[in-house]
């Protein structure tokens, strides 16, 4: 019984082997390899924590009805305050 589940973890692995994408040289791609990449994601990532953390929300108190003629904000068209949008 031990030898068939051996056998059988053995083929299914081997069968996603088989399967898997093979990669060639031309598709590496040199602009996300500077080190300084690397660093700047962390960053990103606190960005976009203090975008949706403190940024939107002032932008959602400012924009509510009487606060905007006190504050001065003018409506846009896409004024979704919690909407993830996608870049890129």
């Amino acid at each position: 019984m031990h030898r068939h589940r051996i056998a059988l973890a053995a083929m299914v692995i081997l069968t996603l082997i088989a399967l898997a994408p093979t990669a060639s040289a031309h598709d590496f791609d040199r602009a996300n390899f500077h080190p300084l990449r690397y660093m700047a994601y962390p960053f990103h990532a606190v960005g976009v924590y203090v975008e949706y953390t403190v940024v939107r929300p002032i932008h959602w108190l400012v924009s509510q009805p009487n606060f905007d003629k006190i504050f001065g904000h003018e409506a846009s068209v896409d004024d979704n305050h919690w909407e993830w949008r996608v870049t890129g």
